[in-house]
């Protein structure tokens, strides 16, 4: 008879620590899902240590943090997976405006330049759940977690796109 390693930690755990292993494991097996997805789009998926994520499309990589849970992981995945389905579909949309003048400083800091980036970053979270129904990696039941995951990471988008340290009314 094999050893089963989970089912011993399950018995050996309490129970809200139970439940966290076994949600950690569903969300791991989700963004596995994800990664392949990706792999099958050529592009890579890395985990490091920063505390964020990115997608690079002149790399054809997405970073995602390390350091968090793997719910965490798998929605910030599925945003930046949101960003890889925009560059895909929409190469002379209107998402591109944003990003393309991050370089010029007299761009940036244009309120048009903001809103457009602001409006890319809500979009690939859209996206980013529609893909995750698509593969079934979430469900209706995810659905107020990952919200809740946007909404913090939209804040701080923003937080800067109202910041008056240099900022130019030039629309």
């Amino acid at each position: 008879m094999e050893f089963d390693f989970a089912r011993h930690v399950l018995r050996l755990c309490k129970k809200s620590k139970r439940d966290n292993f076994l949600n950690d494991l569903r969300y791991t097996r989700s963004l596995n899902k994800v990664v392949e997805w990706c792999r099958s789009k050529g592009v890579t998926v890395q985990f490091h240590t920063a505390s964020c994520g990115q997608y690079v499309p002149e790399d054809k990589t997405i970073f995602i943090t390390q350091r968090a849970r793997p719910k965490y992981q798998l929605h910030v995945l599925l945003h930046e997976c949101g960003h890889l389905l925009i560059d895909k579909h929409d190469k002379n949309d209107r998402f591109k405006r944003g990003y393309k003048g991050d370089a010029d400083r007299h761009v940036n800091r244009t309120v048009t330049h903001r809103t457009d980036v602001v409006l890319e970053e809500a979009e690939a979270w859209e996206r980013g759940w529609k893909l995750a129904c698509r593969l079934n990696v979430l469900n209706d039941d995810d659905r107020l977690a990952y919200d809740r995951t946007r909404t913090l990471n939209l804040h701080t988008y923003f937080s800067w796109a109202v910041r008056v340290e240099g900022y130019t009314r030039k629309y």
